[in-house]
């Protein structure tokens, strides 16, 4: 995994890297190297943090009651409530939130904060509630 990781982040610069085009100038015979960066290679594409993958995450919301949630990469999740009652829907990114909808409920969308120095973070509901978010080793 650590292989394929590595040769997707290798191909992914790759990609990004100026090309150079050497042009000659008949009437002249004057070579000229001229850069056809695009403007896309040169501005930053890396996307901003989210917390928003897929992934599972430990969640506890700020009564200290705990649950579990799994983004899958297919756009739903699963989880479970306080009382273990399982929980499934969809989930989507509207820009740096992130929505889910269980079935038969209203969507709720998060933004999150930056992580902490512990790997934790804060999710913030559109309605005020808050949770603290810590994703789980894979």
């Amino acid at each position: 995994m650590k292989t394929m990781l590595l040769f997707a982040t290798v191909a992914a610069l790759a990609a990004c890297a100026p090309k150079t085009e050497n042009k000659t100038d008949s009437v002249n015979m004057v070579t000229t190297t001229e850069n056809t960066t695009t403007e896309a290679a040169t501005t930053n594409t890396t996307a901003a943090w989210t917390g928003f993958e897929p992934g599972t995450y430990a969640v506890t919301d700020a009564k200290g009651d705990k649950m579990e949630v799994t983004i899958n990469a297919d756009g739903t999740y699963s989880g479970t409530d306080p009382a273990g009652k399982p929980e499934t829907g969809t989930f989507v990114m509207k820009g740096a939130k992130g929505c889910f909808t269980a079935k038969g409920a209203k969507e709720m969308c998060y933004t999150n904060s930056a992580p902490a120095a512990d790997g934790s973070w804060t999710g913030t509901g559109d309605d005020g509630s808050k949770a603290t978010v810590m994703k789980k080793p894979a």
